[in-house]
C-alpha cells in the first residue's frame, strides 16, 4: 500500500460554532483561576516547556528565546487521560468527529506572541507507522503550521484559522509558527492508529 505523505486534508468550521467558541474561552480567555463563568467553563492550566521540538530539528534562524510553549496533556498511550473530566470533555466534539478510535496521544500547545513570525522546526511527532496525526486551530491569527513533502517540492502553508483541522500521516514533516496579530497562537494535535475501519484510512493507504 502505497502512503500519499504530502495529501493533507483540510476541514474548516470542523465542529458546531458554540463547541468551537467554548473551547476559545477556555483555553485561552478564561477569566480567572477558580472562578467559573459558566456551567461548562474549565480551570484550564498551561505548563512551560522549555523547548518546542528537540533541538537538533530546531529552525537556526530563530532565536532561542523563542524555541519555547506552554502544554496541556489530554492523554498519553501508557498514562491514559491526565488531565480533568471537565477539560476532557471539551474537546470531546473533537475526538467524536475525528473518529479517534486508539489514541496515541492529544496535546494542546500555546506559542506566546513575537514581533515577527518564527518557525520552530521541521519534525514528525511520533516514530510509528499507521498512524494519523491532526491538528485542531484553536483561534485565528498570523501563524500557520508548515508541511514538507519528502519530495522537496514547495512547503505546504495551512494558515491558523479558528475551528479548521488538517489531518495528515504521522511521517510528513511539519513545523509550526509563532503569530503577531494575537496574544497567543494555540492548536490541538491529536495522534492515533488509523485502523481499516477508519473513515480515512482508504484516503492514504488505500
Amino acid at each position: 500500500m502505497s502512503l500519499r505523505d504530502c495529501d493533507l486534508i483540510i476541514l474548516d468550521d470542523f465542529i458546531y460554532p458554540t463547541q468551537a467558541n467554548s473551547i476559545e474561552r477556555n483555553m485561552i480567555n478564561a477569566k480567572s483561576v477558580g472562578v467559573r463563568m459558566r456551567d461548562d467553563d474549565s480551570n484550564f492550566s498551561w505548563y512551560h516547556h522549555g523547548e518546542v521540538i528537540s533541538s537538533d530539528c530546531e529552525e537556526k534562524d530563530t532565536p532561542k528565546k523563542y524555541q519555547y510553549m506552554f502544554v496541556h496533556s489530554f492523554f498519553e498511550t501508557n498514562l491514559g487521560i491526565i488531565t480533568d473530566k471537565t477539560n476532557w470533555n471539551l474537546i470531546q466534539p473533537i475526538i467524536e468527529k475525528l473518529g479517534v478510535g486508539q489514541c496515541l496521544r492529544i496535546k494542546a500547545n500555546l506559542y506566546p506572541n513575537t514581533e515577527k513570525i518564527y518557525t520552530h522546526g521541521f519534525h514528525m511527532d511520533l516514530p510509528y507507522t499507521q498512524v494519523l496525526s491532526a491538528i485542531y486551530f484553536v483561534n485565528s491569527n498570523d501563524g500557520y503550521t508548515y508541511f514538507k513533502p519528502q519530495d522537496d517540492k514547495s512547503l505546504i502553508k495551512v494558515e491558523s484559522k479558528k475551528n479548521r483541522l488538517v489531518v495528515f500521516p504521522n511521517g510528513l514533516l511539519h513545523s509550526g509558527t509563532t503569530c503577531t496579530d494575537e496574544g497567543v497562537r494555540v492548536v490541538i494535535n491529536f495522534n492515533y492508529l488509523c485502523t481499516p475501519n477508519h473513515p480515512h484510512y482508504k484516503h492514504y493507504y488505500g
